[in-house]
């Protein structure tokens, strides 16, 4: 009988073939000394690239990573559900392809792990970078709790959201019980901040969440895949997985305090103009003296700059 792995490594990806094969090697050999423990799932997401071809030749010379391409292109979130039902570990954690990790972030997951401590979800601080990565390019993003055990969970994870906004966010920053993420694929609704509520989710647990203070993540900043979708996700999909939270044991307050935390008040009024029928009651969320204030400026702005645009074209027709 094939006894229980600790940890579901799971790295989703699509036509990253450079990134995902620095990605796994490292992986693979920084988690070696606990691969009793591990389990290492790649998703290629049917990658028009060289990446299958580069999975096989690797699998041949190494059996300790599993891998599948899928028939068709089933989007991030298809990717990483798919993947979080095929896991088989008590805890998930979501790798990104294209992010930096350095050495020493196995024995720190794992030092966790053995401290007896069974918490829900494990918050790990990080830095962002844009462009090619060096050592010490990184800029701090987090403004981190004191590290270690956080009995309430709950408080922490809140705490994580007033002070850095939707950090909890980044697949790769956080590693999560896997019947937190079942049980949120079941009833959160489905965005490309799915990964925010399956933290708050695990947060959630009984015995509470577990900080790491040192840095061993990298965040590709100018890699982010949904670049294209911010002011959806920034403005309305976060709103949504805050507020659904209640269905995890956060309480009305605590809801309340991380929608009014955000500041957002830009991409606020630009998705209510772009899309009324959401927009609006989202607007409303988030309404406060600041936004009502800043609301004139802001719609100012958006038509001088639309005009200029139109009087630039008129220009260059001319």
């Amino acid at each position: 009988m094939e006894s229980v792995k600790i940890l579901s490594i799971c790295m989703p990806t699509y036509n990253r073939n450079e990134h995902i094969m620095r990605q796994l090697k490292f992986i693979l050999s920084e988690f070696a000394p606990y691969r009793d423990e591990v389990e290492i799932l790649v998703s290629d997401n049917c990658s028009e690239d060289d990446t299958a071809k580069n999975l096989q030749d690797l699998r041949k010379q190494n059996k300790t990573f599993t891998y599948w391409v899928n028939k068709e292109n089933i989007g991030f979130i298809g990717n990483t559900r798919k993947l979080a039902k095929k896991a088989k570990g008590r805890y998930i954690w979501f790798v990104g392809d294209d992010d930096i990790i350095t050495h020493g972030i196995a024995d720190a997951i794992f030092g966790v792990f053995y401290s007896g401590n069974d918490v829900g979800l494990i918050a790990m601080n990080h830095n962002f970078f844009m462009g090619e990565y060096t050592p010490g390019c990184s800029k701090s993003v987090i403004n981190f709790p004191k590290g270690g055990l956080h009995k309430n969970g709950k408080k922490a994870a809140v705490d994580i959201f007033v002070r850095n906004d939707g950090v909890l966010m980044f697949i790769t920053a956080v590693i999560m019980k896997k019947k937190y993420v079942i049980e949120a694929i079941r009833t959160c609704t489905r965005s490309l901040t799915t990964n925010l509520s399956w933290a708050l989710a695990a947060a959630s647990d009984k015995n509470g969440i577990w900080l790491i203070e040192e840095v061993y993540i990298h965040d590709r900043y100018s890699g982010i895949s949904w670049s294209e979708k911010y002011l959806e996700v920034f403005a309305y999909n976060m709103t949504v997985s805050v507020k659904e939270m209640n269905r995890f044991g956060y309480s009305n307050e605590q809801i309340k305090k991380m929608l009014k935390s955000r500041k957002h008040y830009q991409e606020f009024v630009a998705y209510m103009v772009r899309s009324p029928r959401t927009g609006i009651p989202n607007y409303l969320n988030y309404l406060s003296p600041g936004l009502l204030l800043n609301t004139p400026a802001i719609l100012f702005k958006a038509l001088f700059k639309k005009i200029r645009r139109h009087l630039a074209g008129e220009k260059e027709a001319s």
